[in-house]
């Protein structure tokens, strides 16, 4: 794929704002293509929408991978993810090191699902296209004008 990766700390005021720019633009564009499921594209050519293809929301249980997802709601998509932490954190499979403290944070952060999603009014139920893991050195520019050329 033709660029290279933005690095940002070395890049002036002004192609930043470029960047912001055609990114906002993008992410508009995007928004024509909206998902009724929150999850991962899973088949090739197709719009089909699977489980999420990420690690952290993968539990591996009798040696068979069970990823998490698809889902209708962020509100369900929040509270699996963390049942998912909270059953680990049980296991000792993460945050081996502070399991209890770790374990109230999540719990804490279940407990408050509700609350947070009562703040997100602007909710229409629909699920966007977007990079899972949209950092910096995931977007390809030109070297000359800092196009964007791949994400």
């Amino acid at each position: 794929m033709a660029g290279k990766s933005l690095r940002w700390s070395l890049t002036s005021s002004k192609k930043r704002k470029k960047v912001m720019s055609q990114l906002a633009g993008i992410y508009t564009e995007l928004q024509a293509f909206p998902f009724d499921l929150m999850g991962s594209l899973d088949k090739s050519g197709s719009d089909h929408v699977g489980p999420f293809a990420r690690e952290s929301l993968t539990d591996y249980v009798d040696s068979r991978v069970q990823p998490i997802g698809p889902f209708t709601s962020s509100g369900d998509y929040l509270v699996e993810g963390l049942r998912l932490t909270l059953d680990l954190i049980m296991r000792g499979e993460c945050y081996a090191a502070q399991a209890v403290d770790a374990f109230l944070v999540h719990r804490f952060l279940l407990d408050s699902v509700p609350r947070i999603l009562s703040y997100h009014g602007h909710d229409d139920g629909r699920f966007y296209l977007t990079h899972a893991d949209n950092k910096r050195d995931h977007i390809l520019v030109d070297d000359d004008d800092y196009n964007i050329t791949g994400l």
